[in-house]
């Protein structure tokens, strides 16, 4: 005997309103299993869905950090170019010095020889 059998055994001697009853009864604890197996799956469903949101608030965070940081790192990237020039700047301002007080100094010996040899 199958279990088909067995169902066709026991419907055979119910009327309608018994019928719906089992019915209504066998959905129920149905349903029942299926909650007590699948509501585990949705719980960590759950719970992985909220891990992913953290972390994609967190990468948005970090991509804004990022941003931030190359926008520095540009910003100090001009500024050493600007401190290069600047350097090349002041070099140049201190070799014409440099050349200025050595012509002055041959300038002024010129002179004070000029007029040591004139008063003799």
């Amino acid at each position: 005997m199958t279990s088909a059998d067995v169902l066709q055994f026991n419907v055979e001697g119910m009327d309608n309103r018994e019928l719906e009853c089992v019915a209504a009864d066998m959905e129920t604890r149905l349903r029942g299993t299926v909650l007590r197996i699948l509501r585990p799956a949705l719980d960590r469903i759950k719970d992985v869905d909220a891990q992913l949101r953290e972390l994609s608030q967190t990468i948005h965070q970090y991509a804004s950090v990022f941003k931030l940081t190359e926008g520095m790192r540009s910003d100090l990237t001009r500024q050493m170019e600007f401190s290069r020039v600047l350097s090349d700047q002041l070099e140049r301002l201190d070799r014409a010095h440099r050349e200025l007080e050595r012509t002055a100094s041959v300038n002024i010996a010129e002179l004070q020889n000029g007029a040591s040899e004139a008063v003799s």
